[in-house]
């Protein structure tokens, strides 16, 4: 899965308990807990301060987080851990790869003065021809 820096990225987990109550949905970023979810307790959801993680809690919850303005740095492998409740405490764990990507600018000039016949110039981009190039005047 991959994003442009900056937008906001929505994780769902899609579990079944089999008629069991859930007891928490846990969410790592690269083994490292930064979202926890407890039906039981009040305020349900709770985020880990330390993770420095923009966690929007109104759009969170027992099957999704939102994650805000997601910069590059977010990048990398997040899991949720289910867990039903007693007395088995059945855990299910499920992790995908998050691709935070940045949208860069570049700005290139090729300059050829005195050709005559004018010279025919083509761009690469990462081996990959540009097939339209927006031109000074943004035309």
């Amino acid at each position: 899965m991959a994003i442009r820096a900056g937008e906001d990225l929505t994780l769902v987990c899609r579990y079944d308990l089999n008629n069991d109550t859930l007891y928490s949905i846990q969410w790592y970023f690269n083994h490292k807990q930064f979202f926890l979810h407890f039906p039981s307790l009040t305020p349900h959801s709770r985020v880990v301060p330390e993770m420095h993680i923009d966690v929007d809690l109104t759009r969170s919850n027992s099957s999704a987080v939102t994650l805000q303005n997601a910069p590059r740095e977010l990048t990398g492998y997040y899991k949720c851990q289910v867990s039903a409740d007693a007395p088995l405490f059945t855990t299910l764990e499920k992790s995908q790869l998050v691709i935070v990507e940045k949208d860069d600018l570049i700005r290139a000039n090729c300059t050829s003065q005195g050709s005559d016949p004018a010279p025919n110039v083509t761009w690469y981009l990462n081996d990959n021809q540009v097939s339209q190039i927006p031109s000074q005047d943004g035309d």
